[in-house]
C-alpha cells in the first residue's frame, strides 16, 4: 500500500488492477463496523486506475512504536492490552460476516493507533476471493510477524502469542476465540497488583481515621475500625482467589503440547530458523504438530515459504515421542539434510543441529528433550 496525505487527512491507499473485485456487500460490512477496529475504506475511480483507500488522520502506524522510546502507565497499556484482544477477535468476526479474515492486513506498517496506543485500527481489502473463508487462511508468519512486533508484544505473554499462532495454523477457532477473549478481559498482572496496594493504603487510611476519632467517639471508631477489618478480609481473600485462578488455570491442547512433559516423553518440539533473511525477516517457527507439511503454497501447507524454488507442498515433519523425521514431497527433490539430497517420500532422522534445505532456503533445527530447553528458546524468540 502507499500513504498518501489529501485535503482532509492521511490515507492508506491500494491499487485494485481488476475493480470487479470489489465486493459492495464487504464495504458495507466495513461502513457499519461495530468493533470499531476497521479503518473506514474508500473507492476511488479515475483515468488512471481504482484505488482503495483507508482514512488513518490522526493516527500512526504500530511500527512506529518500535522506534520511540515510550513511556506509559500500567493503566495505559493495559487499555492497549484489551484494545489488542478486541481487533484480534473483530478479525475472527470476519468470518462470522462471510468476510474472509486474510482479507485483514497485518503489516505492522499498515496497522495504526492513537497516542495513547489504547485504540488499534487495522484495514480490511473488501474485495472477493476464492480462498477457504476460515481462521486458517490468515497468513501465520504474517500474525507472528505482526504479534512480535513492540507494540503488541508489550502487552501479551509468550504463551497467548503461542496459542493464537497455533490456533490459526490448526484452524482451531475456539482456541482463538478464547485467547483473544482473555487478552480482552484480563488485565496485565503488574494492574492487577496495585489493586491490592491502593486497597491496603485505603483500609490504612480508615484504621488511622478510627483512632483519631477514639478519643471524641468511641462507638464511631469501632464501627469504622470493624468495617475496615472486613473489607480487608475480603479483598484479601478475593486476590487469593484471583491468584489461585492464575497459578491453577489448565491450558488447552497447544499449551500442553508446548510446555507440558508431565508423560514422559522426551520429544515435544523442534525448532526451525533461517539462516538468511527471507523477504527482510529471518524465518522461525514452532513444529509442535504429529505431521507438518512445510511449502510455499500458503493454504496447503503449515509453514509457508515464500520462495519460486519450493514446491506448493514442498516437504513434511513429523514427531515421534523420541525421534524428528523429514521427507521429501517436492516436484524436483530439493529437500536436503547436511546438504545431502534425501530420497523422496523416506522418512530421514533429523538431529538437532543439523542444517535442513528446502529448495533454495537453508534452516538450522533445534529439537527441544525438555520443558526447560523449550521455555529457554522461546524465552530467546522474544
Amino acid at each position: 500500500m502507499m500513504i498518501r496525505k489529501g485535503p482532509y487527512g492521511y490515507f492508506a491507499a491500494e491499487e485494485i488492477t481488476d475493480p470487479e473485485n470489489i465486493s459492495e456487500y464487504a464495504l458495507g460490512i466495513i461502513e457499519n463496523d461495530k468493533s470499531g477496529h476497521l479503518l473506514p475504506a474508500y473507492i476511488n475511480r479515475t483515468f488512471a486506475g481504482t484505488e482503495i483507500s483507508f482514512d488513518f488522520s490522526g493516527l500512526e502506524p504500530v511500527d512506529c512504536y518500535d522506534c520511540k522510546e515510550n513511556k506509559h502507565t500500567t493503566h495505559q497499556l493495559s487499555s492497549r492490552r484489551r484494545s489488542v484482544g478486541g481487533l484480534l477477535l473483530s478479525i475472527h468476526h470476519l468470518i462470522d460476516m462471510l468476510m474472509n479474515p486474510a482479507l485483514a492486513v497485518l503489516d505492522p506498517k499498515l496497522i495504526f493507533t492513537d497516542d495513547s496506543t489504547s485504540c488499534v485500527k487495522i484495514c480490511c481489502l473488501p474485495l472477493m476471493t476464492d480462498t477457504p473463508n476460515r481462521l486458517s487462511s490468515i497468513n501465520t508468519h504474517d500474525l507472528e510477524r505482526l504479534l512480535r512486533s513492540a507494540f503488541f508484544s508489550e502487552v501479551l505473554t509468550e504463551d497467548e502469542i503461542t496459542r493464537l499462532i497455533y490456533s490459526v495454523q490448526n484452524n482451531d477457532e475456539a482456541l482463538f476465540i478464547s485467547t483473544s477473549s482473555s487478552i480482552t478481559d484480563t488485565p496485565l498482572a503488574a494492574e492487577q497488583d496495585t489493586k491490592i496496594n491502593d486497597t491496603l493504603i485505603y483500609i490504612l487510611l480508615m484504621s488511622l481515621l478510627s483512632l483519631l476519632i477514639f478519643f471524641m467517639n468511641t462507638s464511631l471508631s469501632l464501627i469504622l475500625a470493624a468495617a475496615a477489618a472486613v473489607f480487608l478480609m475480603i479483598e484479601l481473600r478475593t486476590y487469593r482467589i484471583r491468584s489461585d485462578k492464575k497459578a491453577d488455570k489448565k491450558d488447552d491442547g497447544s499449551s500442553l503440547i508446548l510446555f507440558d512433559d508431565s508423560a514422559g516423553h522426551g520429544l515435544n518440539c523442534a525448532f526451525l530458523e533461517s539462516y538468511e533473511p527471507v523477504d527482510g525477516a529471518v524465518i522461525r517457527y514452532a513444529v509442535y504438530q504429529d505431521l507438518t507439511t512445510i511449502g510455499s503454497d500458503r493454504f496447503l501447507s503449515d509453514l509457508f515459504i515464500n520462495s519460486d524454488h519450493v514446491s506448493p507442498i514442498h516437504a513434511q515433519i513429523i514427531l515421534t515421542d523420541d525421534t524428528v523425521y523429514l521427507s521429501d514431497c517436492s516436484s524436483d527433490n530439493s529437500t536436503f539434510i547436511d546438504d545431502k539430497r534425501i530420497t523422496p517420500e523416506i522418512k530421514h532422522e533429523v538431529k538437532s543441529g543439523q542444517k535442513i534445505t528446502f529448495g533454495d532456503i537453508d534452516f538450522g533445527i533445534t529439537i527441544s528433550f525438555g520443558q526447560q530447553e523449550r521455555m529457554e528458546k522461546m524465552e530467546r524468540w522474544k
